[in-house]
C-alpha cells in the first residue's frame, strides 16, 4: 500500500486507543493482515486448502464473539503453522493471548476498519506491517524483548551479509523479525526464536509476508535453550534488547558452545560471543552493539580483547537514534571466523544518516550502497574509514570505537598514537553511557 494508505491505517489506531492500547490495536490488525494473506493466496494461487471463509476479515467484523471464538481462531491459524512448518502454538497461541483479553466487541472494530484495507501486492502485506510497529515503537518506546530493528540499517546488514539460496541464517533474538527477513531476501532458510512469546508471534508473521523460507522458529531462551545448540550457522545477525542487565549467576550458567568463553562473567558481550559461538567456519555475522561495548574497562576489555583480535572484521559505527526510540548510540560488528590478517577494518556513518520523525534517524538508499561499496573494498577513506593494526589496537586495550582512528589519517593509516584521542572519548563516551542508563531507569518507571 501507498504512504498515505498506511498513514490513515495510523489514524485508525490512534482513534481506537481509548478502547484498548495501541500496541493490542497494532497486533489486532497485522493479525488481520495475515488473514487477508491467507485468503489471497488461497483465491489467487490455490494455496492453503485449508481456507475458511468464516475466518475472512469481513465475516469476522460481523460474527467475531458470537459465532466465531478466540479458540476457534486458535485452531484455525494452527492450520497454518502446520502448512507452512512453523512451531505449533508459535502464531495460534499468540493470536489466542491477545484476543482472549479484550471485549469482542472491541476486537471486531478493528475487524470492521481492517475490511476496507486491500494491499495490492504480497509485499504490501510485510510493508504495512513495518510501517504499523515502526509507528508503535515511536509511540510507545521500546522495551525489553519486544523490539523493531531500526529498517534502513537491517537492509545495509542484509546487503553486506549477502545470503544465497542454500544458505542458514539464525537470530536469537528476533524482536519483530525486521533485521532477520531483510537479512534472509528471500533466499536463504531462516532459524528464529525469541523469548518473548508475543514478540515470536509477529516475527514468524513477518517471515511469512516476506516470504523467507522458514526452517524453524520458536519461543525459547535462546542463552540456555537455543534452537539447536550444536548446529552451526551461515549467517547469524542479532540486534539484542539494549540495556537488558544478566544475573552473573545466569551468565554462569549459560551452556558450554553457547557462547564463546562461557566462563567470563562479562554480561556486556554475551550477545557477541553467543554469535561467535554459532557461526559456520566460514560463516558470517553481524551484532548491533552499544557504543558502550566498544571501550568499556575491565573485565568487558578483557573479553574484547579475545573476540575482537580473532573474529571481529569490521566496526561500522552509526550515531544516536539508529536504534528505535532511544537516543543510544550504537555500532554494527561484522564478524568472521576467517578474517584478513591487516587487522580491523572500521567505518564511522555518523554524517551517512538523515534524521527522521523525533530521535529515529536512518541511512537513505544511495549511502547504504556507498557503505557497502566501503565495506566491500575495504577502502580507506579520511574522516570516515581506515584499517587499525591489532598492533596499535593492543596499544589502546582495544578500543573499538571508529572516531579516533579515522580521525588521524594522513596517508591511509594513523601516522601516531591515539591513546590521547580515545582517553578523551572514553571519558565523554562514559558520560554518554551513564545518561543513557539514567532515561532508561526513567523509561522503564514510566512503562510499568
Amino acid at each position: 500500500m501507498n504512504k498515505e494508505k498506511c498513514r490513515r491505517l495510523w489514524v485508525t489506531v490512534e482513534k481506537l486507543r481509548g478502547l484498548i492500547s495501541r500496541e493490542a490495536i497494532v497486533r489486532v490488525m497485522i493479525y488481520s493482515l495475515l488473514l487477508k494473506y491467507i485468503e489471497g493466496k488461497h483465491k489467487n494461487e490455490n494455496a492453503f486448502p485449508f481456507y475458511d471463509e468464516r475466518y475472512s476479515v469481513n465475516y469476522l467484523s460481523l460474527t467475531y464473539g458470537k459465532m466465531i471464538s478466540a479458540d476457534d481462531l486458535k485452531i484455525y491459524i494452527a492450520l497454518l503453522e502446520t502448512e507452512l512448518g512453523i512451531n505449533n502454538g508459535i502464531i495460534s497461541e499468540g493470536i489466542f493471548t491477545l484476543f482472549s483479553n479484550f471485549d469482542a466487541e472491541k476486537i471486531k472494530l478493528i475487524f470492521n476498519e481492517m475490511e476496507s484495507v486491500d494491499p495490492n501486492s504480497y509485499r504490501d502485506f510485510y510493508e504495512t506491517s513495518v510501517f504499523l510497529l515502526d509507528q508503535l515503537s515511536l509511540s510507545s518506546g521500546r522495551t525489553s524483548g519486544e523490539y523493531l530493528s531500526n529498517y534502513s540499517v537491517a537492509k545495509l546488514i542484509g546487503i553486506i551479509l549477502n545470503c544465497k539460496t542454500e544458505m542458514t541464517l539464525y537470530d536469537g533474538f528476533c524482536g519483530y523479525g525486521i533485521l532477520a527477513t531483510q537479512s534472509a531476501a528471500d533466499n536463504c532458510s531462516v532459524y528464529l526464536q525469541d523469548i518473548s512469546l508475543s514478540s515470536i508471534s509477529l516475527a514468524a508473521v513477518m517471515t511469512v509476508f516476506s516470504g523467507t523460507k522458514i526452517k524453524s522458529v520458536c519461543c525459547g531462551d535462546s542463552l540456555l535453550n537455543p534452537i539447536n545448540c550444536t548446529m552451526k550457522y551461515d549467517r547469524v545477525v542479532i540486534d539484542p534488547p539494549i540495556g537488558l542487565r544478566y544475573d552473573p549467576e545466569y551468565i554462569k550458567s549459560i551452556p558450554q558452545g553457547n557462547c564463546l568463553a562461557v566462563k567470563t562473567e562479562d554480561r556486556d558481550s554475551v550477545y557477541v560471543r553467543h554469535a561467535i559461538a554459532h557461526m559456520r567456519e566460514d560463516g558470517l555475522a553481524a551484532v548491533i552493539v552499544p557504543m558502550g561495548l566498544l571501550f568499556r574497562s575491565g573485565r568487558s576489555a578483557e573479553t574484547r580483547k579475545e573476540y575482537a583480535s580473532q573474529y571481529v572484521d569490521a566496526v561500522i559505527e552509526l550515531p544516536g537514534g539508529t536504534i528505535p526510540s532511544t537516543g543510544i548510540a550504537a555500532a554494527i560488528l561484522i564478524l568472521k571466523k576467517k578474517k584478513p590478517d591487516d587487522g580491523i577494518f572500521m567505518i564511522n556513518v555518523k554524517d551517512f544518516t538523515e534524521k527522521a520523525e523525533r530521535t529515529r534517524t536512518y541511512i537513505t538508499e544511495s549511502r547504504i550502497e556507498e557503505i557497502v561499496r566501503i565495506y566491500q573494498n575495504r577502502e580507506v577513506i579520511e574522516g570516515i574509514s581506515n584499517i587499525v593494526s591489532h598492533e596499535e589496537l593492543l596499544e589502546n586495550e582495544y578500543n573499538l570505537c571508529t572516531t579516533p582512528y579515522v580521525n588521524t589519517l594522513t596517508t591511509g593509516y594513523a601516522t601516531e598514537s591515539v591513546a590521547p584521542y580515545i582517553n578523551k572519548y572514553d571519558e565523554l563516551s562514559a558520560e554518554v553511557s551513564e545518561i543513557d542508563s539514567r532515561l532508561t531507569a526513567l523509561r522503564e518507571r514510566f512503562c510499568k
